[in-house]
């Protein structure tokens, strides 16, 4: 009996399969294979697509490498024009530092030969009279040593007896600090078109002005060899000036060589030459022909003498014999 809500219960097929589904599971779907479907034919390359996309890349790395070699050169440019004068420069001014020189640069340039410093000033601690200044200095390198400085248009002051000046510099460089200490000096050293004034060399109303120096310096093994040249050497004294004279200096280990050619003009005519070693003058010989004073760069009124057309002649010869002998003949006229 069933109460009239319920609904009636099923009849027929439909009664029949739900009986006999509570007594079995339900059966299963069917399983469901997604096979693989067979691949999609790609069309083929052609050859010349290939070359095409091969010269594409090819370009594209050359134009990489390009950028690359663009960047590396734009920071090796920045490098030689800022980075190397900088430190160029600052190590110029410690290394003479280091051997009592104070040394200000106002610019350093660097090219494949060496580097130039651009005005230069420099004193010397041992020689307070000592200055130095130069538009421009030269310096040829090999590998990181200096081998040739040349100052172009110096400006050279001295103060002192030449005495003076020669011991100081001498005792300067033979010293640890000094001219041959260390790998900074330079095996030859020159100066072209400089000028050269020196207070009281000879005393202290005299000084000497030397201007067009041409100057060699070479440092070898057995000693420096010197070769200098002023085509116009004056010495003022109270009242005047003697010269203008041409004076050439040599200068070896062991042996020196000064030649003065009073008349410039005729340098072979007028001459007086002093030999001397290490240790004192050997000779002198004085050659002078029948010359106008005024051609031999002695004023009449610096020695006295008063007229005119004065003419001087004069021969003179010394040299030593020995320790504590020495000879000497000399003639002349006036």
């Amino acid at each position: 009996m069933t109460s009239p809500s319920e609904p009636p219960p099923p009849s027929g097929a439909g009664a029949q399969e739900e009986s006999l589904g509570d007594a079995h599971p339900p059966h299963a779907l069917p399983l469901q294979l997604d096979l693989p479907r067979e691949a999609e034919a790609v069309p083929e390359e052609r050859p010349a697509a290939k070359r095409a996309r091969g010269k594409l890349n090819v370009r594209r790395i050359v134009v990489r490498l390009a950028l690359l070699l663009v960047v590396l050169g734009a920071t090796a440019a920045a490098l030689v024009a800022y980075v190397l004068p900088w430190y160029v420069r600052r190590q110029c001014i410690e290394e003479a530092a280091a051997h009592g020189i104070a040394l200000a640069i106002d610019d350093a340039k660097i090219d494949g030969g060496g580097f130039h410093l651009l005005g230069v000033r420099a004193t010397w601690a041992d020689m307070p009279g000592a200055r130095i200044r130069a538009p421009q200095v030269d310096v040829e390198t090999s590998g990181l040593r200096p081998q040739k400085m040349t100052v172009h248009g110096a400006e050279v002051t001295l103060e002192g007896h030449w005495n003076a000046v020669d011991t100081t510099f001498a005792k300067w460089s033979a010293s640890p600090a000094g001219g041959q200490g260390g790998a900074w000096v330079p095996v030859a050293l020159a100066f072209e078109d400089s000028r050269i004034v020196w207070q009281a060399p000879l005393g202290e109303n005299a000084g000497v002005e030397a201007s067009g120096v041409h100057l060699d310096v070479t440092t070898r093994p057995a000693g420096a060899e010197l070769h200098a040249r002023s085509e116009r050497v004056t010495i003022g004294v109270p009242g005047g000036t003697l010269g203008p004279w041409r004076v050439d200096l040599d200068r070896t280990p062991g042996t020196s060589r000064v030649r003065i050619a009073l008349d410039p003009g005729v340098p072979e005519a007028c001459t007086v030459l002093v030999v001397g070693d290490d240790e004192r003058t050997t000779s002198v010989d004085i050659s002078v022909p029948r010359s106008p004073l005024a051609r031999l760069g002695l004023p009449p009124q610096l020695l006295g003498l008063r007229g005119t057309d004065l003419q001087a002649e004069a021969t003179m010869h010394y040299a030593t014999q020995g320790p504590s002998r020495a000879d000497a003949t000399a003639k002349g006229g006036l």
